[in-house]
Order: structure tokens, then C-alpha cells, then sequence
């Protein structure tokens, strides 16, 4: 071989070899490759929600209260506050009443089906002459319920509903204070008890400018239909905003159960209704085990 071509040949040898020592000596550069048989982070794959066993110390009864509480699929996915329902038990049951019910289902199928996530607050508590429902609700529950949980605290982010005498409490609470709730609604309620602060004796303070929707049903053979719908009769001609409907049913679980759908979905539209929160520090959350509450019979009511 010519001279001159040994020299080029070696000379390329030369600056291959430079080039695979100056290669060895950098660092590995790690793959960013998921392991086998692992998936990237996608969206939220649960389809139910849980029930949170929880307790606060009232200080209207001066004694700790239960409250159950109902966090959607992936609750805890982000820190946004989520639109929050507090829903009041009939008379001798409890905080376990709405789930009995399939309050708990019924939020889960909505939410599979579109609806925005939302918390439901179920709380406790004997209904007794010298208590104040309305203010254990305003003054006790909502507070604690806000420290604890991931839940709007404007106006538009929370619904206030009940059944029977528990409808009572929620529109008494309500009506008194139309501007902390979205909406209140009475199902199958005690509408007048003879107080100068009934929902009936409330319904004038309620017009055309009061900005508080009222959603009230009953069942047609309830013997407190004809008092529910005069008390919705009293609050359109007084230019509230009030929805009434009747449907077949008595005063019983039954009647309540059958409806449990459509009492989720008259909150969440106006729930939808309000512009979302703006994003602020999240409060803690309640770290305790999560347990789905046990739904026996329900007595009455």
C-alpha cells in the first residue's frame, strides 16, 4: 500500500478511537421508559365514592354530634374545592338515614355519568324543643365540615335540603339566611309547627329579589301535601323562586328512595349554576379510615 494511503487509513483509525474513548467516559443517560407492565398516570379509574364516619363537638348541643360524610371518585385528585350538599334526616332517624336511602348510588351514578364531582354531608343529632337545628347547621356543621374537607364555602358552591322534619330545619335555616346557599329544598316537610319562625311564617321574607331557589315535593297521599303546596302557592305569589311537584307515594322511605335521583340532580343544577371558586390553600383533610356506612331498614320518619 502507497505511503500516503497508510497514513490516511490511519489516521481515520485515530479519530474513530478518540471518538469511542471520549463516548465511554460521558455518564449513561437514563431512558425514560416505564417499566414493563406498568401504565402512564391517566384518568381517574374509580367508580364509586366513599362514606367518612365523622364526629364533631357541638356546641349547640354541647355534646359531639355524628355526621356522615360522602367524597366522590378520586376526591382527592386535586385540591379544588368541590360543591358541597347538606342533607338533614326526618325525625327519630339519623345520619345514616340518606344512604339508607342509596343517596350514596345515586351521587355515584350521576358522576359516572357527567355531573360535576360533589361532597354530601349527612349529619345527625336529635331534633328536640330546646335545640336549634338551624343553628347547630350554620354554627357548628358548616364550619367543621369546612376545616375537614375539600368543600366550597361561597354561596353558590353549597345546597341545604331535608326530609320531612328534617325539610323543616332546612328551610327554616335557610329562609333565615337565604344568602350563605345555591338553594334549599324541603322534601315531604313540616312546614308549620305554630313558631313565629316556621318555614310558613318565614315564606314572606322570601320575594322576587331574594336570591335563595326552593325546591319542595311531597307524595300524593302525604298527609302534609296540601301544607307543602300551599306553602309553595305562598312563596310564587310572593315572586320566590320555588320548583313543587307531587308524586305517588306516602310519608315513607319508599317515597324518598324513589326520588333519591331526582333530589341530587334539583341541587346540582343549581350547584352548576355558580361560577367555581377561586383556588385558595386547601384545608386539611380528615385522615381518618374511610368506611362505607352500613344501610339498614329504616324506621319512620
Amino acid at each position: 500500500m502507497p505511503i500516503n494511503a497508510r497514513r490516511l487509513a490511519l489516521r481515520a483509525m485515530l479519530v474513530v478511537c478518540s471518538a469511542l474513548a471520549a463516548a465511554s467516559a460521558r455518564p449513561a443517560q437514563a431512558m425514560n421508559v416505564a417499566p414493563a407492565g406498568t401504565a402512564a398516570p391517566g384518568p381517574c379509574q374509580e367508580t364509586q365514592g366513599q362514606v367518612i364516619g365523622d364526629s364533631l363537638t357541638s356546641t349547640v348541643y354541647g355534646a359531639a354530634v355524628p355526621f356522615d360524610v360522602y367524597l366522590p371518585p378520586c376526591y382527592d385528585v386535586d385540591d379544588m374545592p368541590l360543591p358541597v350538599m347538606y342533607l338533614l334526616h326526618a325525625a327519630t332517624l339519623d345520619q345514616t338515614e340518606w344512604q339508607a336511602l342509596g343517596a350514596a348510588t345515586a351521587a355515584d351514578a350521576l358522576i359516572a355519568g357527567g355531573a360535576p364531582p360533589f361532597v354530601m354531608v349527612m349529619p345527625g343529632g336529635d331534633y328536640r324543643y330546646d335545640i336549634d337545628y338551624a343553628a347547630f347547621v350554620l354554627n357548628d356543621l358548616l364550619p367543621t365540615t369546612q376545616g375537614r374537607y375539600p368543600v366550597r364555602t361561597d354561596e353558590a358552591g353549597q345546597t341545604l335540603g331535608g326530609i320531612s322534619l328534617g325539610g323543616y330545619w332546612a328551610l327554616r335555616a335557610a329562609f333565615q339566611n337565604p344568602q350563605v346557599f345555591a338553594a334549599v329544598g324541603g322534601h315531604s316537610p313540616v312546614v308549620d309547627e305554630g313558631r313565629p319562625d316556621d318555614p310558613w311564617a318565614l315564606a314572606d321574607t322570601l320575594t322576587s329579589t331574594t336570591r335563595l331557589p326552593v325546591m319542595l315535593d311531597v307524595g300524593t297521599y302525604d298527609t302534609l301535601r296540601f301544607r307543602t303546596q300551599a306553602l309553595a302557592d305562598r312563596l310564587q305569589a310572593n315572586g320566590a323562586a320555588v320548583t313543587f311537584w307531587a308524586g305517588a307515594g306516602g310519608h315513607d322511605p319508599a317515597y324518598w328512595g324513589a326520588h333519591m335521583g331526582d333530589y341530587l340532580r334539583g341541587y346540582l343544577q343549581f350547584l352548576a349554576a355558580g361560577t367555581a371558586q377561586p383556588a385558595s390553600p386547601a384545608p386539611p383533610r380528615s385522615r381518618r379510615a374511610p368506611t362505607r356506612a352500613r344501610a339498614g331498614p329504616l324506621k319512620c320518619c
